[in-house]
């Protein structure tokens, strides 16, 4: 064990090699200006400066001799005449009281300062502890609205009789549907031609559309429809109507679906004994259900009643019945039967035609 008195008894040299003597040895220039920063003087220059010692003990400290010089170590012991110095590289030293001029406790160095990350806590040097920073999240994706799928469906079907008068009639029907989170639009157009005899006394195409915007869980929605009637052999040319109203569905699930539709419209025909616009309204229900996976039917009325002459007005009953021929029921045989009257036609005010089609939707 090294004893120091009154004054160093080791030579400069050797001594500031080995770091006894001499200001007091830092790892590098920044723990330097660390270790400076956080130094702190006890006891003062009047009376004796070791009067806090024995608090110290087991705590790291720099001792100032009275040459100047300095040493760094723990403090092992104190007693009335020396205290006792664990150094790094010397091992234990006594030192007189004497030799001390003054004493500094040695703190650990700051830390680098902590980037707050978000959700984390940080601890600041002072011991007070900042409040917690709510956690930063992703915000949550919102689920994408469903995407507007597109389904349709073609019939073929043909009709015919034999005897007196020979008949044969063909149609073509097309449909398409988009079904989004709040419409649904339906197109559909037919065209129809008969012969009797050879000769042709029937040829029309009719388009319709009408879009329909639904109101979540509700049984009501609003719906705007249109049509255009191209015919060869009727009291006009063309026929163009047009309306909106509402729709309520008393049922529509899997299986069935029955609804009706109210609503307010207009008509105009070109080419015919009446150019005029005529006010109408508009009455129609829908009903199919399925039976079997395989097997549905369906029925259809529309009545257009006429707002200006009173007992006039058109209407249409439509009526099918499919069976699927194939496993993925996409691939239907259809009976159907088609009824349209027209009080105000000249010639023929009721038609009626049916037909055996084939159906295949997509």
């Amino acid at each position: 064990m090294l004893t120091i008195r009154s004054i160093c008894f080791i030579p400069a040299v050797v001594a500031s090699a080995l770091g006894l003597c001499g200001p007091v040895a830092w790892a590098d220039a920044a723990d330097a200006e660390a270790a400076e920063a956080v130094e702190q003087p006890v006891g003062s220059s009047a009376g004796d400066p070791l009067v806090r010692l024995p608090e110290l003990i087991n705590a790291e400290v720099g001792l100032i001799l009275s040459n100047g010089d300095q040493l760094r170590g723990i403090l092992v012991e104190v007693n009335s005449s020396s205290v006792v110095l664990s150094h790094s590289a010397l091992g234990d030293i006594t030192i007189e009281r004497l030799a001390l001029t003054r004493v500094r406790t040695v703190s650990e160095p700051p830390e680098t300062p902590k980037t707050i990350r978000p959700g984390e806590q940080a601890e600041v040097e002072s011991g007070v502890t900042p409040p917690d920073v709510p956690p930063t999240t992703k915000p949550e994706r919102l689920p994408e609205p469903p995407k507007a799928s597109w389904s349709g469906r073609l019939q073929l079907g043909l009709s015919g009789s034999r005897g007196s008068t020979d008949s044969d009639s063909a149609r073509v029907v097309a449909t398409a549907k988009r079904d989004a989170e709040n419409t649904i639009l339906t197109l559909r157009s037919t065209y129809q031609q008969t012969r009797r005899d050879g000769d042709r006394t029937e040829n029309r195409f009719t388009v319709r559309a009408r879009n329909e915007w639904l109101r979540g869980e509700s049984k009501w929605s609003g719906f705007l429809e249109s049509e255009l009637e191209l015919a060869e052999f009727l009291d006009y040319d063309a026929r163009l109507r047009g309306g909106t109203g509402l729709v309520y569905r008393f049922l529509d699930n899997d299986e069935t679906l029955l609804s009706t539709r109210l609503g307010l419209g207009a008509s105009r025909q070109f080419n015919g004994p009446n150019e005029d616009i005529d006010p109408e309204a508009i009455v129609a229900f829908a009903f199919s259900h399925y039976f079997t996976e395989r097997q549905r039917i369906e029925i259809a009325a529309d009545y257009f009643p006429d707002l200006a002459e009173s007992g006039e007005f058109r209407a249409e009953v439509r009526a099918g019945w499919e069976i699927g021929l194939n496993d993925k029921n996409n691939v239907k045989l259809r009976l159907s039967l088609e009824d349209r009257y027209n009080s105000s036609a000249r010639n023929e005010k009721n038609n009626l035609d049916y037909f055996a089609e084939l159906v295949y939707e997509f």
